[in-house]
């Protein structure tokens, strides 16, 4: 006779859970203009008949409605990555398999911030003083954003080797204007990284396009 296929109806229907990617807190901030400018929401769904067919919802409205399949042939779960830079609060909405929309979701509620990503400005493009010079000789530089600051401050004109072991970072606990710090070695010096309180990180392009710092020698002392 005929062939036939022996089926069996699942047992439950399917659900579905939402997270960060990378961050399991709930609440995550996006750097606009920064390093890190979107963030990753992750939906994973089990059981039910896939595909299955989820609603994104931010701030109480439809964002996007999916669609997504099973990892495998046999399996009864999927996965699926969003990328939003767009502020708000994310959750599940509707959930449906090929039965219906009987799905059950998490309650779980993902904030998005996006935040501006922090500025650095020289008085200058290029930067010069000596070596040991007092703190009010020195340039200053202008720091905006959320404070406190980071900045990561590295030498040019080294080898990679020497480059690692003689970058630093300082602290700086307000915006606007502040005089360099003291530098270890003489050279040209750039600002590698600046981060703010929320993470936030400058471009390391924007940093570089600021200019660099020239440490010079202190001046010889000649021994009458």
């Amino acid at each position: 006779g005929d062939p036939w296929i022996e089926w069996t109806a699942p047992l439950s229907g399917p659900s579905a859970t939402l997270e960060v990617v990378g961050n399991r807190r709930g609440h995550e901030i996006v750097c606009e203009g920064g390093i890190k400018n979107s963030s990753t929401l992750q939906i994973d769904i089990k059981d039910g008949v896939p595909p299955w067919r989820l609603q994104i919802m931010r701030n109480g409205d439809v964002y996007a409605t999916l669609k997504i399949s099973r990892q495998s042939f046999f399996s009864v779960m999927g996965q699926y990555t969003l990328e939003t830079s767009l502020p708000g609060n994310y959750s599940l909405g509707k959930l449906c398999d090929n039965h219906g929309c009987n799905g059950t979701v998490s309650p779980a509620v993902v904030t998005v911030v996006v935040a501006s990503a922090p500025a650095l400005a020289f008085e200058r493009p290029c930067q010069k003083f000596c070596l040991g010079d007092s703190t009010a000789s020195r340039p200053s530089f202008v720091l905006s954003g959320s404070p406190p600051f980071s900045v990561t401050f590295t030498p040019l004109d080294r080898t990679d080797k020497e480059r690692a072991q003689l970058t630093f970072s300082r602290k700086f606990e307000r915006e606007g204007v502040h005089d360099l710090p003291e530098f270890p070695t003489p050279g040209h010096w750039a600002v590698a990284a600046l981060q703010d309180r929320g993470g936030c990180e400058a471009p390391r392009r924007e940093l570089l396009l600021q200019g660099s710092v020239h440490v010079l020698p202190p001046p010889a002392v000649e021994l009458s």
